[in-house]
């Protein structure tokens, strides 16, 4: 009986952590996405979204504590230190660590399936020329837009803003995309830190944005001024990690 017993709590727990997925898995899944992970790149196993920077919610923030206030996320407000970053970025899905060079990345994916929100018409949109219909319908700049702190704030990217910015952001090849990830849009954009340092060191950060129609996942290149140039080479280490089913 003693045997039975162990032998139930032991399928209890392997049931209970075998098949928990974690909040990138959960995304993934739901946009059809595959996940090949290789053994050089380690993922984090959250399960919910968490800040770049840890934080207790049940303590008033501080240098220690770096939880961003609304008015620090929407940059009405300066923040500093570890908290400008959660700011910024606000919540990630994932944070990976490279085995293979001194970089990470954070992952960012929409908090649900984008696909269940109708999607967001920009007026005027038919004037645009074949190759901007086809960025703006597979990519939206309402996070370019704040990431660079751009116009009004609590606002969706209008297509004047997004017309700009795309002006701002270097696209690849679309051969280039789907090679990686079988994705419509592959763009750059880096972030401006303003001196702070992410982990202490890393302080050059360019964001991937891969897309395909309403499916994006964001990724965060978070490097220093040593191996800031070897970026296209970090990118590559992801080729097939992420690949759109679509």
């Amino acid at each position: 009986m003693k045997q039975l017993l162990l032998l139930f709590c032991f399928f209890v727990a392997f049931t209970a952590t075998g098949f928990s997925q974690t909040a990138l898995q959960q995304y993934l899944q739901e946009a059809n996405i595959s996940f090949n992970p290789p053994q050089y790149l380690v993922f984090s196993q959250n399960e919910k979204s968490v800040y770049p920077n840890p934080i207790d919610t049940s303590k008033p923030a501080s240098k220690d504590n770096p939880f961003p206030t609304m008015a620090q996320s929407y940059g009405m407000e300066l923040a500093s230190g570890d908290t400008y970053l959660n700011a910024l970025l606000w919540m990630v899905t994932s944070i990976v660590e490279s085995k293979k060079d001194d970089y990470c990345v954070l992952v960012q994916t929409p908090a649900i399936n984008i696909k269940k929100i109708p999607r967001y018409s920009l007026p005027g949109i038919n004037n645009c020329s074949e190759e901007e219909k086809y960025i703006l319908n597979n990519m939206s700049f309402d996070g370019v837009k704040f990431k660079f702190r751009y116009g009004k704030p609590f606002e969706k990217a209008t297509l004047a803003e997004s017309l700009e910015l795309m002006e701002m952001v270097h696209f690849y090849p679309k051969e280039k995309a789907k090679e990686l990830f079988n994705a419509n849009v592959l763009a750059t954009f880096p972030i401006n830190m303003r001196g702070t340092a992410y982990k202490g060191k890393y302080n050059r950060v360019k964001c991937v944005e891969i897309s395909k129609e309403q499916s994006f996942i964001n990724l965060y290149f978070m490097m220093t001024d040593e191996n800031y140039r070897k970026f296209d080479t970090f990118l590559e280490d992801f080729k097939k990690v992420f690949w759109f089913n679509n």
